[in-house]
C-alpha cells in the first residue's frame, strides 16, 4: 500500500498459449473495503519461453515495494525467460503507478515558457477531490536542475469539489541560460506527490555560460529539496571574481564534504551536496569568499 492509500499487485501469469509473462492490477484508494481490485489488469513484460528445469522453481527473487521519495510509485522485481531453456532466466525490474483516486490535477500556462533571467511565467490551475473525504494538501512548485522549489499554496479541499486560481513563478536573475523541467505537484511538499504536470520552460539569454549573471551580493540560494533523502541542489552568485570554500558541516562543525574551492567567476554556479554514507541530521552549508564574506543554510537529511 502506498501513500495514497493505494493497493498494488504485480504477479506472473501463464497458461496453455501463454509463455510465462508479468502483470500488475491494483485498488485505488477509493475503492478501499470494496473488496475489488479497480485498476484494469496491465501488462509489464510479455514472456517469450519457458522453463524446462525439473523441479520447477519459480519465483524466488520477486519483490513488490513503495519507492521510498515519493511514497505513491510500486516497483516490482520478477523472472522471466526470453527464450524456453533450462536455467537462462531474466530479472525484470519495472515500476508502474496506480491512479490516486484522491486528488487530481490539472495546470496550464497562460504567459509564454520561452523567459530570461529575471522575468516570470504565470500558471491557472484546478485542483479536484473525487473522494468522499476533505483532503488537506500543499500545492508546491520543483524547477529542475536549478534547484528552485517551495510551497505554492496551502489548504483542505472539500469532498467532491474543486479549486482553481493562478499564481507567477519569477524566474530569478541568476538563473543560468538553458532548459529547465517546471513540475507543479500537488501532495505533501516537498517529497510526496499525488498528482502532478511538468512543463519545460527555456531560459534564454545573451550567452550560456555559467557565470552569466553577476548578482548585487554573494548569494546562497536554498537547496532543494531539504530535506532530503540523498542529495541536494542549490545555487550560489558571486558579483564579483572571488577566492571561495563552500563545505557542509556537522551540528558538531565538522567538515563532512567540501564542495568547491578556488577562485570563480562572477555570477551564478550550482553544487550538489551528496549525502551517501552520512546519518541522518542536521547539516549546514556555509559558503565563505576571499573578501571576508559569509553565507549559511540549513539542510535536513533524512533516512
Amino acid at each position: 500500500m502506498n501513500g495514497d492509500g493505494a493497493i498494488g499487485l504485480a504477479y506472473s501469469v501463464t497458461g496453455p498459449s501463454l509463455f510465462p509473462s508479468i502483470r500488475f492490477t491494483g485498488q485505488t484508494a477509493a475503492a478501499s473495503g470494496s473488496g475489488q481490485m479497480d485498476v484494469e489488469e496491465t501488462t509489464i513484460l510479455d514472456g517469450g519461453g519457458v522453463q524446462t528445469l525439473g523441479f520447477g522453481r519459480w519465483g524466488d527473487y520477486s519483490m513488490t515495494s513503495v519507492d521510498p521519495v515519493d511514497d505513491r510509485t510500486f516497483w516490482h522485481t520478477n523472472e522471466y525467460y526470453e527464450t524456453t531453456s533450462a536455467r537462462d532466466y531474466r530479472t525484470r525490474i519495472a515500476s508502474f503507478e496506480l491512479p490516486s483516486g484522491g486528488l487530481a490535477l490539472s495546470a496550464t500556462n497562460t504567459t509564454p515558457l520561452t523567459v530570461a533571467p529575471g522575468d516570470s511565467v504565470t500558471f491557472a490551475y484546478t485542483i479536484s477531490n473525487a473522494t468522499d473525504s476533505d483532503l488537506a494538501g500543499d500545492l508546491f512548485f520543483e524547477m529542475t536542475p536549478a534547484g528552485l522549489a517551495g510551497i505554492i499554496t496551502s489548504g483542505v479541499i472539500p469532498a467532491g469539489q474543486s479549486t482553481s486560481g493562478t499564481f507567477t513563478q519569477p524566474v530569478p536573475d541568476t538563473t543560468l541560460v538553458g532548459t529547465y523541467a517546471y513540475t507543479i505537484s500537488v501532495g505533501q511538499f516537498p517529497d510526496v506527490s499525488r498528482a502532478s504536470r511538468t512543463f519545460t520552460l527555456a531560459v534564454v539569454g545573451a550567452t550560456a555560460t555559467e557565470s552569466q549573471t553577476a548578482p548585487d551580493a554573494v548569494l546562497l540560494g536554498a537547496a532543494y529539496p531539504n530535506p532530503f533523502r540523498a542529495a541536494a541542489t542549490f545555487s550560489f552568485a558571486l558579483p564579483v571574481p572571488d577566492d571561495l570554500t563552500l563545505e557542509v558541516l556537522d551540528v558538531l562543525g565538522r567538515r563532512v564534504a567540501l564542495l568547491a574551492e578556488g577562485t570563480h567567476a562572477a555570477g551564478a554556479h550550482r553544487a550538489t551536496f551528496d549525502a551517501t554514507g552520512l546519518p541522518s541530521g542536521a547539516y549546514v552549508v556555509r559558503l565563505v569568499t576571499g573578501s571576508g564574506q559569509s553565507e549559511v543554510q540549513r539542510l535536513t537529511l533524512l533516512r
